[in-house]
């Protein structure tokens, strides 16, 4: 039995079946497009093609996706729920299976592609946009590079690998401008099994080496659904005469779900205006923000090497936009980090007063609860389902794990930690994000003890947890939740 292409003598092939063969003795035994030279299935010479967005032309003889296949609600930090059609574009999360149950088999990702007017990529196109025209081992080379594309040697320990957004390995990319042929996520290829995915994964246990190979294929195994997506692929002859461009998701300015507010987009939002800060007496360190006579961090503290995706292992904390919030956070780790970087955990006071805004306002964005402004149980709350679908306001105030005023509910939902700034009117006017929501933030209260504020993703009663003044008494908040933010005093 062969799993690549190097178990067999030249110029066989290992089969699907894991068996030796020719891939062609005559041009019929290759696809519509394809060419038997040395019995090897090669694309025909042709006139250019035009392929339709976010696709590229491999050797002018079909489409393939440059990202790997993601749901159209997907975002950096979370796979999304929308399984009507497949889609590929960059920074967002591949669609695969979770750790939660989901799955997604072949049938699955065919059906996805169909949705979107295309098709899964067969075994022969997939393997030859991986090696290209050179033919090489991996997708960027020969000779194997642990850290060139998403595996779990980047890692060590695969509890700590994790999938990353679409492109995010920049070197991972073939000569076409395809990205993540190898590594993040297996494929699914035509052919009918999940046993014929290719390009391995962020976690295969096979060595990544061996797993990573273009020609490698598992032919006994299925690999780990968690890590299990696809991407599709389409030839000259199936496009449509004219083929529409995929939707963008346009900003949202006055969102009233969390769906509204997160997409893609806004991964990147808050930028600093540069004639704002220059008007700021006196000014602050990067990444801080004036709050009448200190400086406080714009965005709650991550690790250094965060990600949209994992929050890190550093001890350095960093104040930036786009990345997990520092987790499990403890007020000895909180204190020194602070200190670390030359600043000090805000005191419940700094932190008050920061989180009000301006005007003191009982929440970071204004006197009034709103449930989808910033991180907590209810800004997530599935809206769509039958004990929900007919409410007039959705979501509402404990729409979670409660009903609503007009009868219907409790709604659920999928509560998760957010990215730093991903929810753009989660601010005041100081320019403070997610002071409520996301991640509770441990204060000093100059006594040892450990006292937090703001709430957090998984306040399930955020109208009174998410309030600037609110203090937990007689409970303690999950640690998944717990995170802090620095202080400093200002310039002179």
């Amino acid at each position: 039995r062969c799993f690549r292409d190097d178990d067999c003598p030249e110029p066989r092939i290992c089969s699907d079946s894991g068996r030796c063969v020719y891939e062609c003795s005559t041009a019929e035994d290759c696809e519509e497009g394809w060419e038997c030279e040395g019995h090897r299935c090669v694309p025909e010479a042709v006139d250019p093609i035009e392929c339709p967005e976010a696709m590229a032309p491999i050797e002018n003889t079909f489409c393939m996706d440059i990202w790997e296949a993601s749901r159209p609600d997907a975002t950096g930090s979370y796979q999304g729920d929308d399984e009507s059609r497949a889609v590929t574009r960059p920074g967002v999360l591949p669609w695969t299976g979770d750790d939660f149950g989901r799955m997604v088999f072949y049938e699955d990702a065919e059906a996805a592609c169909e949705a979107a007017g295309k098709r899964l990529c067969s075994p022969t196109e997939w393997q030859f946009a991986c090696e290209g025209a050179d033919a090489t081992t991996y997708v960027y080379g020969d000779a194997y590079n642990p850290s060139t594309c998403n595996s779990l040697d980047l890692y060590g320990d695969p509890e700590e690998a994790f999938i990353a957004p679409t492109g995010s390995f920049t070197g991972c990319v073939n000569e076409w401008g395809i990205f993540d042929l190898c590594g993040n996520a297996y494929e699914h290829v035509q052919g009918g099994s999940d046993t014929l995915a290719r390009g391995g994964s962020y976690k295969s246990l096979n060595p990544m080496g061996e797993t990573h190979r273009c020609d490698y294929v598992p032919t006994t195994w299925v690999p780990c659904y968690c890590s299990l997506g696809f991407r599709c692929c389409i030839s000259p002859d199936e496009m449509p005469e004219e083929v529409p461009e995929e939707a963008e998701v346009e900003p949202v300015e006055d969102a009233t779900t969390a769906e509204d507010a997160l997409d893609a987009n806004d991964l990147d939002v808050v930028e600093e205006d540069p004639e704002e800060e220059s008007d700021a007496p006196p000014p602050c360190p990067v990444g801080m923000v004036f709050v009448e006579s200190f400086c406080i961090d714009r965005w709650e503290a991550s690790r250094s090497n965060a990600t949209p995706t994992h929050s890190g292992t550093s001890m350095t904390p960093t104040s930036r936009p786009g990345v997990l919030p520092w987790d499990y956070a403890t007020l000895t780790e909180a204190l020194d980090a602070c200190t670390s970087v030359g600043k000090h955990l805000c005191t419940a006071d700094e932190w008050t007063g920061a989180c009000g805004g301006p005007a003191g306002d009982a929440y970071t964005y204004g006197p009034d609860y709103e449930p989808a402004t910033c991180n907590g149980m209810d800004t997530f709350c599935d809206c769509s389902v039958t004990p929900c679908s007919g409410l007039t306001t959705c979501p509402y105030p404990g729409c979670y794990a409660f009903e609503s005023s007009e009868g219907g509910g409790p709604c659920g939902g999928t509560p998760h930690m957010l990215p730093t700034g991903s929810l753009p009117r989660c601010t005041n006017g100081y320019g403070v994000m997610d002071a409520s929501g996301n991640a509770w933030e441990i204060v000093d209260m100059g006594d040892g003890s450990t006292i937090v504020r703001g709430g957090g993703y998984d306040s399930l009663v955020a109208e009174t947890q998410h309030a600037c003044g609110y203090a937990p008494s007689g409970w303690t908040p999950c640690a998944c939740s717990r995170g802090f933010r620095c202080c400093t005093e200002a310039y002179e």
